[in-house]
């Protein structure tokens, strides 16, 4: 099995959301992707996966890391944006009487 290492922006205009990326930033697919992804430029095929964990732990030890944000604590204690407090109803508070099955 092989591995396509291309610009994440690539697969993100061919509506791909969901790959892992390398610690400098591309994104890794399989290889059979690559019917998905059509002619592009800039890729690199990586062979096995003893391969591309060497590649990976090349640009590790080498300092080099993919930045990845992380959510920052609002003043109220949550993290994240757009949390709605209110989102999580306790039973006791749930207008909706449970369901009697009869038997």
């Amino acid at each position: 099995m092989g591995y396509i290492l291309v610009n994440p922006q690539i697969l993100e205009g061919r509506n791909i959301k969901y790959f892992e990326r390398m610690p400098d930033g591309r994104g890794i697919v399989d290889f059979s992707m690559l019917r998905v992804l059509g002619s592009v430029d800039n890729i690199e095929i990586v062979s096995t996966k003893r391969e591309l964990d060497k590649k990976i732990q090349e640009q590790l030890d080498s300092g080099m890391t993919y930045p990845v944000p992380l959510p920052e604590e609002t003043e109220d204690g949550y993290v994240g944006e757009n949390i709605d407090p209110d989102f999580s109803v306790k039973d006791e508070e749930a207008d909706v009487e449970p369901i009697k099955i009869k038997r």
